[in-house]
């Protein structure tokens, strides 16, 4: 199964790249700027032959803002979490939220939240019915390295619910 990741990140200062793996971070950076990465399995090229990574965990990525990819398999379902026990390795404040999928939901909007110590947070992203792509302003929350972060669906488009693709949770 193939799931296409769209990011593109453009910063005055070199970014680092890094696959998230409980319980280790394996370092991919430093990495010039732009880096754009396409269909999973993703092949980055830094200046040499590409390297070819699977999507099977959270990636970060990042400078001053970072990101949290969380890929998607199979179809969306309502009220399951999609990222469960995860810790941040530093304090982080995370600022928006992306949901990017390859099949867009119809009859319904894809809504997600974000739970902190399994209590939802009403920090809520809405992916219209339709679309494929959003990324939504929340309202900023904080999270220390104690505090499980978690991402929860909380609803899906009614006769297609949304497939694959990733959130992005964007934080610094």
């Amino acid at each position: 199964m193939s799931h296409d990741i769209y990011v593109t990140i453009n910063s005055p200062t070199p970014i680092e790249a890094s696959i998230v793996e409980s319980p280790t971070t394996v370092s991919l950076g430093p990495i010039t700027n732009p880096i754009s990465i396409g269909a999973s399995p993703i092949s980055v090229s830094i200046g040499g032959p590409p390297i070819n990574i699977s999507i099977n965990n959270p990636i970060v990525i990042g400078g001053s803002e970072r990101i949290l990819i969380v890929p998607i398999f199979g179809s969306l379902v309502a009220l399951k979490t999609l990222l469960t026990n995860f810790y941040f390795d530093t304090p982080v404040i995370i600022t928006k939220l992306g949901i990017h999928l390859d099949t867009a939901p119809i009859g319904g909007n894809v809504t997600i939240d974000l739970l902190k110590n399994d209590i939802l947070k009403s920090r809520i992203a809405t992916l219209v019915s339709g679309s494929r792509g959003s990324t939504t302003n929340i309202i900023d929350i904080s999270y220390s390295i104690i505090e499980k972060f978690d991402i929860k669906v909380l609803t899906t488009g009614v006769s297609e619910p949304g497939e694959g693709g990733t959130i992005a949770v964007h934080y610094k």
